[in-house]
């Protein structure tokens, strides 16, 4: 049995709840990544507008 046979053989719910693990983990990681550009890019105070913004 493949992978692609035991995702099919899923419920939609389980699909759902996969996919959403997924984006959570990719969502995280490309944070992670993208701080470091946006301290050198910005200065303290916008960096700190940008900040409250999101949260």
């Amino acid at each position: 049995m493949n992978i692609t046979s035991k995702y099919r053989s899923l419920s939609i719910q389980a699909r759902a709840a996969l996919w959403f693990t997924i984006c959570s983990f990719l969502q995280k990681g490309i944070s992670f990544i993208t701080v470091p550009i946006f301290t050198r890019l910005m200065s303290t105070e916008e960096y700190g507008t940008y900040t409250v913004y999101l949260s």
